[in-house]
């Protein structure tokens, strides 16, 4: 069940008070930017695409057309994305800057989970 003011709160940003934020963070709805590298997120992503049920996320991205509600749309572009990604390490050469199978900018770098929050509830997806 989506949290209307804790959804709110994520799109204000860096713009919501301290408060707002605890509030958000007390219902899952706001995040700590995390480090994690590109290799960690290509096994992590490989460990969550098998449990995923592609038939949710049709029926989601469905219901999202119906309802406009936009936070149940992008699930589904970013299994089909993920599920032909292959399993790959980040080129360490001088020549790369970034990865050219995922696109992904840095080896390893603060990822801001909030930002993708917001581009779910905003747009529908990145």
């Amino acid at each position: 069940m989506l949290n209307d003011r804790a959804k709110q709160i994520l799109l204000k940003g860096r713009k919501a008070t301290k408060e707002e934020i605890k509030y958000a963070k007390s219902v899952g709805y706001w995040s700590d930017n995390e480090i994690l590298t590109h290799d960690d997120g290509m096994i992590l992503l490989n460990n969550i695409i098998p449990t995923l049920s592609k038939e949710k996320l049709v029926d989601n991205f469905l219901y999202s057309l119906s309802t406009r509600n936009l936070v149940y749309r992008s699930g589904l572009s970013a299994y089909a994305n993920s599920f032909n990604m292959p399993v790959h390490g980040f080129p360490l050469t001088k020549n790369h800057i970034c990865c050219e199978i995922c696109l992904d900018h840095s080896y390893a770098t603060e990822r801001s989970i909030n930002d993708i929050r917001i581009h779910m509830f905003a747009l529908g997806g990145l």
